[in-house]
């Protein structure tokens, strides 16, 4: 379904579908008992409909996905602002205070790689930081981290280099 939507609308930055599916990245459990895999199908989904438009997409600036999206990912304090309060009450932040990012990471994450493919977007990958300590480390699911090494290479593609050099400094 939400995969299907998304390769259907590919590449249009289509602002109705953009918007409820960056929404059902973080819905309610209750409202679905395989809420992972649902989540990282409406990320897959809504990474199609915004692919490669980075920055420069058109109509959709002010729905702030990057922000959305990087908070869903990496699970960012909320700020009690107008925005965060309005982004609560739209069933954004489901589960207490905070998002659960073991659920919407994965969605979100995939989501930025295929918003941001090969822009070479520096500040975004910047937005999603890989821990360099041990003690960093133990505050991160190994597959997650692997996950944001991925996309951290799929956004700044000119950087990748096929060296053992690299890999290793990754």
């Amino acid at each position: 379904g939400l995969v299907a939507l998304g390769l259907l609308f590919a590449g249009s930055a289509n602002r109705g579908y953009a918007e409820v599916l960056v929404r059902e990245i973080a819905a309610p459990a209750s409202k679905n008992p395989d809420r992972e895999a649902y989540s990282l199908s409406a990320g897959i989904g809504l990474g199609f409909v915004v692919l490669g438009q980075g920055r420069g997409a058109r109509g959709i600036q002010d729905l702030h996905l990057e922000d959305r999206l990087v908070l869903l990912a990496i699970g960012a304090a909320r700020r009690r602002s107008k925005e965060s309060r309005m982004q609560s009450e739209s069933g954004l932040f489901s589960e207490g205070s905070s998002t659960s990012v073991d659920v919407t990471a994965p969605g979100a994450l995939l989501a930025l790689a295929m918003f941001y493919l090969q822009t070479d977007d520096a500040a975004l990958a910047a937005r999603l930081p890989i821990p360099h300590t041990e003690f960093g480390l133990d505050y991160i699911r190994p597959d997650l981290l692997l996950l944001r090494v991925c996309v951290r290479s799929l956004i700044l593609w000119s950087s990748v280099e096929p060296t053992r050099v690299w890999v290793e400094s990754h």
